[in-house]
């Protein structure tokens, strides 16, 4: 299971390399015109950095299952990867106008709105039960 955690971050990272040269195109004298048509820069940014950062947490949970016998492995594992591939999203919607980060407005922002918070419930859940499982690990191991 937590090789299946790699191959997806690897992919998250991999998808972050391809918007790093999307990033890159409008930046050339020939891709001047991509701007318009392109999601802003700064979002585009922050969802390139989003997907890395959240490709390395699930590396890191990979390694901690290789440490501790998570008690829920398939859910956690499912939690993280639902939550690192929709949680940089927000940052291209509010890049095209819909502010995904506000519970407001018409029906697509609402529906950004709440896959927003579906995917930052899912990683607050998935890492409550990792941080958990690790102090009860650390416990245990202390003869506590």
């Amino acid at each position: 299971m937590s090789l299946w955690l790699c191959a997806n971050a690897s992919a998250q990272i991999f998808v972050a390399c391809l918007l790093g040269w999307v990033m890159l195109l409008p930046m050339q004298p020939w891709g001047k015109r991509l701007k318009e048509t392109l999601p802003p820069m700064r979002a585009m940014l922050s969802a390139h950095l989003d997907f890395i950062l959240l490709a390395l947490t699930q590396l890191l949970v990979a390694f901690v299952a290789t440490r501790v016998d998570l008690s829920h492995p398939r859910v956690i594992f499912g939690l993280l990867v639902f939550g690192g591939w929709v949680n940089p999203l927000p940052y291209l919607f509010r890049g095209k106008g819909v502010d995904a980060f506000v519970m407001a407005g018409g029906a697509r922002q609402r529906l950004a709105s709440a896959l927003s918070g579906t995917s930052s419930a899912a990683l607050t859940v998935a890492w409550g039960i990792v941080t958990v499982e690790l102090v009860r690990a650390c416990l245990r191991a202390q003869g506590a």
